[in-house]
This record gives structure tokens, sequence and C-alpha cells, in this order.
């Protein structure tokens, strides 16, 4: 479901030669100026964009999600507004794609004309959100019917509390 993760840098070509130079196989996009890395087992991409105005070297841009949009599963509309209820995201657009944008990460679907598979168990396996008063969102949630993976769970000895929910396009 998750088909990629996207950056910004400043520089592209830039940090296209240093990541060559390292030996990291890469692959232009199709977005002018973007190009897509690939962990060393060839499983994950990551693209890259270009933000000439960014002050660091690096910035988390967004989630790319390919939505399988046939045979009864879920629509990228249904996603979208699924994550605009759970995490209170604002819908728009990324430039022709549906978007949610959360606290610093834009959210992006994309209908898939190919079979997806879920998320879980694959080299990307999730992602995270921090969340102020994690136990009442979870609370509100399940209250709405979200079916919570894992609840609310307090984990002390790392300083954070913690929780799973499973989004309506991964579960297949």
């Amino acid at each position: 479901m998750i088909n990629h993760i996207g950056f910004n840098v400043p520089n592209v070509p830039e940090a296209l030669a240093k990541w060559k130079a390292a030996g990291l196989k890469t692959e232009l996009a199709r977005i002018l100026g973007s190009v897509f890395l690939f962990t060393p087992d060839d499983l994950t991409r990551v693209e890259i964009l270009e933000n000439k105005t960014l002050t660091v070297p690096i910035a988390f841009h967004h989630v790319h999600f390919f939505v399988p949009d046939s045979g009864g599963n879920t629509s990228v509309t249904e996603i979208q507004s699924w994550y605009v209820k759970t995490f209170g995201a604002k819908p728009g657009k990324r430039g022709q794609f549906d978007a949610a944008d959360v606290p610093g990460v834009n959210l992006t679907f994309t209908k898939s004309d190919t079979p997806t598979v879920p998320t879980k168990g694959r080299m990307l396996d999730h992602i995270g959100f921090e969340i102020t008063n994690l136990e009442a969102f979870c609370k509100k949630a399940e209250s709405s019917g979200v079916k919570l993976d894992l609840p609310f769970t307090k984990r002390p000895e790392l300083g954070i509390s913690m929780a799973y929910i499973t989004d309506l396009g991964n579960v297949h």
C-alpha cells in the first residue's frame, strides 16, 4: 500500500552525486528534477524532491500510498477521508494527487491499476504519528469504530506510550 516515502533536499544534483558516489541505486522520477533512491535490497523506494528554500540538508516530505481502486477494495477518496476523520488531516491536493496533510508530513493517495499488498510485514512496515493525549485519542477512535491492533500501551522504559491502527487500505 505504501509505494514510497519522500524527502526534500535543497539541491537534488548535489545530493544525487553524493548518493551515487556511495554506491546507492538511483532512478530518475517522472517529476522533473526529482529522483528515486533504492534500499540495498531494492524493496523500498525513497523519492527525493528539490526545495531550494530548505535550510537543512534533508527534510521529510510525504508518504505516497498506491490505493487499489477496483474489485471492491478501498478507494482513494475513502482512504483520504479515513485519515481526515481519524487523525484530523486537512484534505487537499499535491499536484494532481489527492492528499491529506498532518503536521510535518503530506499523505499522498494515488489509484493503483495493479494489485497492491498490505504494508504490514514488509520492509516499510508502518508509519507513526505523535499524538497529544494518545489515551484519549485511542478511546475516541475506538468509540467511532476504529479497531486498534495494539491498544493504548504505556512503555515507561522508552518514555513513550503507543498504539497501533491499521488503515482502511491495508485491510485486504
